[in-house]
């Protein structure tokens, strides 16, 4: 059984689907880079966000405030009704980040005082400890979408996954471009806005804001809106359903 959703806002000279039927049972939540360098002020890029104390405020607040509660309201959602949680690490598997391309700036970043590369295997690059489960698939990533350089197409289509919850950081980073990219290969992308940030709340907003094909809805919204339908005797979990 599906359940339609409000998809794209209505925009003068666009075409604009007004709503979208989907599968809840075929959902997966996709919870971008949220990594130790990323969440905790101490460590990652929080030395470098302490030279600017208006960024450093805005980004750790709404992390520890919003964007960290959401997450595990979602995952804790998802994993009652037996979907699917993938995370994603962005990291590098060589200490002189050789295994990015020559242009990168984080490859030119190496050995500058109070660099941001998070290696495999340093505690920058782990995911915060009260997100993850033994079980969970994790996906390792050197670009800023995991399509580009993972198997997670390959992982997702293998598990039937037809729709994608995303979540994490950064907004206009990562999670947009993990966004695009899903949608451009036949995923039902819905960005969780209040599950996600940006250093700046204008990145925040603008990045959801141009996402014209892929809806960006509150938790509250996610967790009333599929929870009504998983609920239902008549949705069964589909083949990529997590089971118990």
């Amino acid at each position: 059984m599906g359940v339609r959703i409000p998809w794209a806002p209505s925009r003068a000279g666009r075409f604009n689907l007004a709503e979208l039927e989907i599968d809840p049972a075929r959902t997966a939540l996709l919870v971008v880079d949220l990594q130790r360098g990323y969440v905790e002020p101490s460590i990652g890029i929080g030395p470098t966000l302490r030279r600017f104390p208006e960024i450093n405020k805005y980004y750790y607040g709404r992390l520890s405030s919003v964007v960290l509660p959401n997450v595990i309201r979602l995952i804790d959602f998802c994993r009652r009704h037996r979907l699917e949680v993938v995370f994603t690490r962005q990291g590098y598997q060589t200490r002189d980040a050789r295994d990015l391309p020559p242009w990168n700036w984080r490859r030119a970043q190496v050995g500058v005082p109070g660099e941001r590369l998070f290696w495999a295997g340093r505690p920058e690059f782990e995911l915060v400890a009260e997100l993850a489960q033994t079980d969970d698939l994790i996906v390792d990533k050197v670009s800023s979408g995991p399509f580009a350089t993972s198997a997670l197409d390959q992982y997702l289509r293998n598990l039937s996954i037809e729709n994608l919850l995303i979540v994490g950081v950064l907004t206009n980073v990562a999670v947009e471009t993990a966004a695009r990219d899903a949608g451009d290969r036949g995923y039902n992308v819905i960005g969780v806005e209040d599950a996600c940030a940006a250093y700046w709340p204008e990145e925040h907003e603008d990045a959801m804001g141009s996402a014209s094909w892929w809806v960006a809805k509150s938790t509250d919204f996610i967790i009333e809106t599929l929870g009504r339908a998983l609920a239902s005797p008549e949705v069964a979990p589909g083949e990529g359903a997590r089971r118990t």
